[in-house]
């Protein structure tokens, strides 16, 4: 293998070249030389080349520098292949092999070998004999002639027993290899399943070119594979494919590119920039010489060992209108990276929600207003505890005689201050009394037939659950049909954050520990379930804040455990809904597991 190349000094940054060896078993290595056209990568593989086949750097000029350095002598190399012998290597003709083999034959050595295991897959003839078609150039030639009759219309398929190449042409182009009988020979031809066939001749230069790729290297088995602009006629996935192969085969590859899928290639070992330098002193040569001659050209090779590194230098590959083209394309993914992270921050957040435009009610909100009538509570107060932007207010108030009672006046309890400013500065509702407030002193002596919780109770932790539940248990208690009426989406539309999903039962348990009377009617929304859950007739006076505490703790323990149940059992997630049980079930878990262990945090430091 190469371990290094030295070149004259007039090459200026990484000089020698040091190529990155394989290790002992492993997989090959793969450089690349990038740069623009003219810097001379093309140059230098030619100068690797002539190395390799045997010439000393007493074939060049005196003090030019050319030097490989190898770790031993390289007993096979291959050379990117040219055109003409990707034209006319799928075709092999009677007379062609009817040739005997001469060492240096290497484009019909590779035909030799790669039609004779293809006409082995073929199973034609049946008692083909492939060692000696390797060896006997007359068997070849009655082989080939015994192929087909005289037509070029009958197809043969290979069968199931192909070449490891052979497989993956196929797979690469998802069709199936063939041969016909063409003038004096045989031809190869791909078909598929829609049942249009191409023979060689007709197919596109990409296949050719990783036809080329692969049977080269299963024939010759090169040491080293050099490939001199490898993207020539192969897009990305191709491109790959065909590294991937080579670093699988060969023990070293070197090639030139300009494209920066290989300069990010996950399989590329080195990368190296090439760029040609101006001339000190110009001058024009009177004589035209062979390139092995000639004065060796000014040049930098930089190693670009950073993704920085290679992106800029990819970046310099491109024109100015590209580079301003790529420059608009920065902007507009950051552009969308900013929109996705503002979309998630969204979904995952607890924003409170504005009423919406439309002159009837939500269909929660209709719920709810049925339910409170069905109640009739007496006192003409509601507390909205945690009102947010004052939604339940604004959507009730498009339908009269909510309460049995009127007038009806509301105290809009809001304790975020930026949430408390935006309520405030909402217009009022004609016919309505309003009193927001923002601390819980506020709410010291309020008597109200109706406290709601409308999907506050999620975005809670425990101490707060217990602010809400004693504030609504003081403002009921000894008012005539007075009921804390809770709503909440189970489970929520989306994962939220901070929040719990709250399933219906579990909180009608644990109002009934409480000593409530409990009643929840159930409705859909949105896709979802949500349900109202109206808890009235309490004890007169409310549990110490301790004994309640201590009952919404246990009760988020066996919500706890609810939780880590749902997502144990949780099966292939499916679809939409499936999907939304599992995040909520994740995200609740979370949630509930952060505020117990603070919760056991704040008790021990206290």
């Amino acid at each position: 293998m190469i371990r290094s190349l030295a070149m004259p000094a007039s090459t200026i940054g990484e000089n020698p070249l040091q190529f990155p060896l394989p290790s002992e078993g492993g997989l090959g290595t793969v450089t690349v030389l990038c740069g623009p056209n003219g810097s001379g990568k093309s140059f230098i593989l030619r100068m690797l080349k002539d190395l390799l086949g045997g010439k000393s750097a007493a074939g060049f000029n005196k003090g030019h520098g050319w030097t490989a350095n190898l770790t031993a002598k390289v007993t096979s190399h291959r050379p990117h292949h040219h055109k003409v012998q990707m034209t006319s290597l799928g075709m092999l003709a009677g007379t062609r092999a009817g040739k005997a083999i001469a060492d240096n034959d290497h484009d019909l050595q590779v035909q030799i070998v790669i039609f004779g295991l293809l006409i082995q897959a073929l199973g034609l003839p049946e008692d083909f004999d492939h060692a000696r078609w390797g060896i006997d150039p007359a068997y070849r030639q009655t082989v080939v002639a015994a192929i087909g009759p005289e037509e070029e219309e009958r197809l043969y398929w290979l069968g199931g027993d192909l070449p490891e190449f052979a497989k993956l042409f196929e797979d690469m182009f998802d069709c199936r290899l063939g041969v016909r009988r063409a003038k004096d020979g045989i031809e190869l031809l791909i078909g598929w399943g829609s049942g249009v066939t191409a023979p060689f001749a007709n197919w596109s230069d990409g296949q050719k070119s990783y036809f080329t790729v692969l049977a080269t290297t299963l024939a010759l088995k090169p040491e080293v594979y050099i490939f001199d602009e490898v993207e020539n006629f192969m897009h990305p996935e191709l491109i790959s494919r065909t590294i991937e192969y080579l670093k699988r085969n060969c023990r070293q590859t070197i090639l030139s590119s300009h494209h920066p899928h290989l300069i990010f290639g996950r399989a590329v070992d080195a990368v190296f920039y090439v760029e040609a330098l101006p001339s000190p002193r110009p001058m024009f040569a009177a004589q035209a010489l062979k390139y092995q001659k000639q004065p060796s050209a000014p040049r930098r090779i930089t190693r670009l060992e950073t993704d920085r590194a290679k992106l800029a230098s990819a970046y310099r590959l491109f024109d100015v209108t590209d580079a301003a083209l790529l420059a608009t394309a920065a902007l507009v993914r950051e552009s969308v990276d900013l929109h996705l992270n503002e979309a998630v921050r969204t979904l995952f957040g607890c924003d409170p929600a504005p009423s919406n435009r439309r002159v009837y009610m939500d269909r929660q909100t209709e719920e709810i207003a049925s339910f409170i009538a069905s109640f009739a509570p007496v006192c003409g107060v509601v507390l909205d505890w945690g009102a947010g932007l004052g939604r339940t207010l604004a959507e009730l108030s498009k339908r009269s005689a909510t309460t049995s009672r009127e007038p009806v006046s509301w105290i809009l309890y809001e304790p975020v201050p930026v949430t408390r400013a935006a309520l405030l500065a909402r217009s009022p509702i004609d016919g309505v009394s309003v009193q927001v407030v923002g601390t819980r002193a506020d709410l010291a002596g309020v008597r109200a037939g109706l406290v709601l919780l409308t999907n506050v109770l999620h975005v809670l932790d425990p101490e707060a659950w217990c602010d809400a539940l004693i504030d609504a248990w003081s403002a009921v208690s000894g008012v005539e049909n007075g009921i804390v009426l809770v709503t909440e989406i189970y489970p929520l539309l989306a994962p939220e954050r901070f929040a719990i999903p709250v399933p219906q039962q579990w909180l009608a348990n644990l109002f009934l520990a409480l000593g409530f009377k409990v009643a929840v009617r159930g409705f859909s929304i949105h896709g979802a379930e949500s349900y109202c859950l109206a808890a009235s007739a309490p004890p007169d006076t409310p549990l110490p804040r301790e004994a309640i505490l201590e009952i919404v703790i246990a009760a988020w323990e066996g919500l706890k455990e609810q939780y880590t149940q749902t997502y144990e059992g949780v099966g292939p997630v499916s679809s939409i809904t499936d999907q939304r049980h599992l995040l909520n079930a994740v995200f609740g878990l979370a949630r509930v597991t952060s505020c117990l262990a603070k919760g056991q945090t704040d008790a021990t430091v206290a």
